[in-house]
């Protein structure tokens, strides 16, 4: 029985010390799995993040894009807000008496390019001889951006480029 119970207790002893081996094993083998799992995520995230961040840039310059239309529209409209005002203007100074007749409101605009709402027009001007002339003013400063009287043929085709210009 001496003998048995040595043998049972060395055959216990292999048999902790194998399932101890085993433990140690998947231990090991779980923080290599671990690490490969780790690594194979960490893989995948450089390989994609390429695409993925060209993705979130075009979104985010597309929200940018329209964001930036709106404030435009916006503006736009708080320009066109002053055609009433200004073609009332206008039939004031056409009824009155003076050397500069015949106001004309072309277009009332934004320009994106000066950020200001601009008011273009015509009038005919002249003490002997009737000139027209062809006017872009800043609506809020009175400032004059452009002005154009040579009496030329092309003088309105340089107007309606000037225009264009102060647009885009």
């Amino acid at each position: 029985m001496g003998r048995t119970s040595t043998t049972d207790n060395e055959s216990i002893q292999k048999t902790a010390n194998a399932n101890e081996r085993l433990v140690v094993s998947a231990k090991q083998t779980g923080y290599q799995n671990k690490w490969l799992i780790f690594l194979a995520v960490l893989a995948i995230s450089i390989a994609v993040w390429p695409y993925l961040s060209k993705s979130l840039d075009k979104r985010s310059r597309s929200d940018l894009q329209l964001n930036a239309d709106l404030v435009v529209f916006q503006k736009k409209q708080e320009c066109a807000k002053f055609i009433p005002q200004i073609k009332k203007e206008f039939e004031e100074k056409n009824s009155g008496f003076g050397f500069t007749k015949d106001y004309k409101l072309e277009e009332v605009f934004y320009s994106s390019k000066l950020d200001t709402c601009l008011k273009a027009y015509s009038l005919i001007g002249g003490l002997t001889e009737s000139v027209v002339v062809y006017v872009i003013d800043d609506l809020f400063t009175n400032k004059n951006i452009f002005q154009k009287s040579t009496g030329e043929l092309t003088d309105l085709d340089i107007f309606n480029n000037k225009i264009k210009e102060l647009k885009d």
